[in-house]
């Protein structure tokens, strides 16, 4: 099997860490992504990175998928992207508006990656406005 060089944005998560363990136990090259923020329990998802780090094929950056470079320097295979987005909940007038959120990072994802091959994108989101 060919390997691939192959991004995770919130791979501190729950869907987001176990997917890179699958990706890398495949033999995969992992960019992972995520700010850590609080929506759940930061500890546990630092747990959830501590597993991640113990493989080679490993790579994290604390980061706003929002506000990034990182995906455009690094350069994963344009047609093997997860792109995983959790959105706290909130309201129009929240904190951060979800939809604005999770448009940005999709947005700024492809076009870092300028890809028109097919992607995945995935939101933890249950309530959008």
């Amino acid at each position: 099997m060919v390997t691939q060089k192959i991004l995770v944005t919130g791979c501190a998560g729950f869907i987001g860490s176990h997917t890179c363990e699958y990706l890398l136990k495949r033999g995969d090259q992992v960019l992972g992504i995520d700010n850590l923020n609080d929506y759940y329990d930061v500890e546990r998802k630092k747990e959830n990175l501590t597993v991640l780090m113990k493989y080679k094929n490993f790579e994290f950056r604390k980061e706003d998928i929002c506000n990034t470079n990182s995906i455009s320097e690094w350069k994963p295979d344009r047609d093997r992207n997860l792109l995983l987005a959790e959105v706290r909940d909130c309201t129009i007038s929240g904190p951060r508006n979800p939809v604005v959120v999770c448009f940005t990072s999709l947005l700024s994802s492809l076009t870092a990656i300028s890809s028109p091959h097919p992607f995945c994108f995935l939101s933890t989101t249950h309530n959008l406005p």
